[in-house]
């Protein structure tokens, strides 16, 4: 089942330009696709949760996002927070660039500290 949920930006959401290839740089379309695919980036630290989106090759940044971590209103908040951002991220994407949702090929988290890989969880 897919659920579609729109997600507002946080009023303290930061936009960060941190574009590192020139614009008269393209990034390179998928072989065989004619289109360019996208990969999302999530950074959770102890203060800040960064996030962003690039092509496929790396070429450039786009639609950098910080956020505070605020990590003491508990995970379910952090992770709704991330979970916006991820939506805002790929929205932003989409109208910056023409791309489609199919065009993401996945979201990584990188995250401080030890995992419990049994569970699947990070410990905090």
């Amino acid at each position: 089942m897919k659920v579609k949920v729109t997600i507002p930006p946080a009023p303290d959401a930061v936009r960060v330009d941190t574009t590192v290839a020139s614009p008269d740089t393209a990034p390179a379309p998928a072989p065989g696709t004619g289109r360019v695919r996208y990969i999302v980036g999530v950074d959770l630290g102890g203060t800040n949760v960064v996030c962003g989106a690039m092509p496929e090759d790396g070429s450039r940044q786009i639609a950098m996002r910080t956020e505070p971590t605020r990590s003491t209103q508990g995970a379910e908040a952090v992770v709704d927070r991330i979970a916006r951002m991820i939506h805002t991220v790929i929205a932003e994407t989409i109208a910056e660039t023409g791309a489609r949702r199919s065009d993401f090929l996945g979201v990584g988290i990188g995250s401080p500290g030890p995992l419990d890989r049994e569970k699947g969880v990070v410990l905090m």
